[in-house]
């Protein structure tokens, strides 16, 4: 990871944190997204059962298994979305306009893309870390890992030929399809 990205990318996690002036669900949608590289389509599946504390008050994140640690101040601004949400029995994170459903993907995805999020670099930087990842299991024998690694790059060329391709014009909301 370069540190021209690296330097970009705590700018908008700056940004993304501290702009009250933006909605407090995208703007942490955004921060999840940079932080912990997951698809949005993953993150809008969170349930606010997937924050949790361990023994010290360290807010959590279940992603997988061990969950994450959240770092402050996103951590505020996570639990802040939790606490400002409407009455609802949605147990959703990110809950839709329909009762019990999560936010539309499109929806969320046109907010991000409003914020300013940056897609294309951020799915660049990601191709890179993962072929870097798969080059080296390729050195060590791994070939279990080269084919994991392999599918992976093979889904981000695909995703990032289509937001080239297919990109939306300034002023519409056209998205890219999604993937089948």
């Amino acid at each position: 990871m370069s540190q021209a990205y690296r330097t970009r990318r705590r700018a908008l996690l700056r940004r993304y944190i501290t702009d009250d002036h933006a909605p407090a669900r995208t703007r942490a949608i955004a921060c999840l997204m940079l932080f912990y590289a997951q698809p949005l389509s993953r993150l809008l599946r969170l349930t606010t059962s997937d924050i949790t504390y361990d023994n010290n008050g360290q807010v959590l994140l279940h992603l997988g298994h061990p969950p994450a640690p959240v770092p402050e101040p996103f951590a505020s601004l996570l639990l802040q979305l939790i606490t400002d949400r409407p009455a609802t029995t949605s147990n959703w994170l990110f809950p839709g306009r329909n009762p019990g459903e999560p936010a539309a993907y499109t929806t969320v995805f046109t907010q991000l893309r409003n914020l300013g999020f940056p897609f294309i670099p951020q799915l660049q930087a990601q191709l890179a870390d993962t072929t870097a990842l798969r080059d080296d299991a390729a050195e060590r024998g791994w070939h279990t890992e080269v084919a994991r690694h392999s599918r992976v790059i093979a889904r981000i060329q695909n995703h990032l030929q289509r937001l080239t391709s297919d990109a939306p014009k300034p002023g519409t909301s056209k998205l890219p399809p999604r993937a089948g």
